[in-house]
């Protein structure tokens, strides 16, 4: 057998020497990725609970919120229909008063003038009537 001194790369030295590193690393890189993954996916489960949460949260806080605001909005119109027919009754009120108050005056000016006394300060204070028109006697017995 003849020996013979290589001065050619080995098939195994070629395979390795054109072998990028990057590519080496790439079976401890998979492990240390599946347990990221697996952190990474526990994280996005909670974070998707925390998710649900919050948005049936603040769906529930919409709701009440239109719930208050749809009942202080009718709350708001029946105060201002009883508003409304305070201002209506409080109307026809004064005109009620108004009317009576020509009529009282237009009596008055019919209303023969009644015998005063003399000096009296306030004329209605002072008309003579006989007491006993008015007055029926009481049985106290």
């Amino acid at each position: 057998m003849l020996l013979r001194t290589q001065t050619e790369p080995t098939k195994a030295y070629k395979e390795w020497s054109t072998v990028d590193p990057s590519k080496i690393l790439i079976p401890i890189c998979l492990v240390h990725n599946k347990e990221q993954e697996e952190q990474n996916k526990k994280k996005t489960e909670e974070l998707n609970a925390l998710l649900e949460s919050t948005t049936a949260r603040i769906a529930q806080i919409e709701q009440e919120k239109r719930e208050q605001e749809e009942a202080s909005r009718k709350k708001i119109e029946e105060l201002e229909a009883s508003l409304a027919y305070a201002h209506e009754t409080v109307f026809y009120a004064q005109q009620e008063t108004a009317a009576l108050y020509y009529q009282m005056k237009t009596l008055e000016e019919q209303v023969p003038k009644a015998p005063f006394k003399q000096g009296a300060e306030d004329p209605m204070l002072s008309i003579e009537y006989p007491i006993d028109e008015f007055v029926e006697p009481m049985d106290l017995e």
